[in-house]
């Protein structure tokens, strides 16, 4: 664990690494709405 949070670190030092892990992170959270709309439509 440690590990991975030092890796995240060295990462955000590097802003396009930052914006790409928002565009990364809005994207899961689009994926989950659509799996929950999926979901609670079945």
């Amino acid at each position: 664990m440690l590990e991975v949070t030092r890796n995240l670190n060295k990462k955000m030092k590097n802003p396009a690494y930052i914006s790409y892990a928002l565009v990364e992170a809005s994207l899961y959270a689009n994926i989950n709405k659509i799996n929950t709309a999926l979901c609670s439509n079945f």
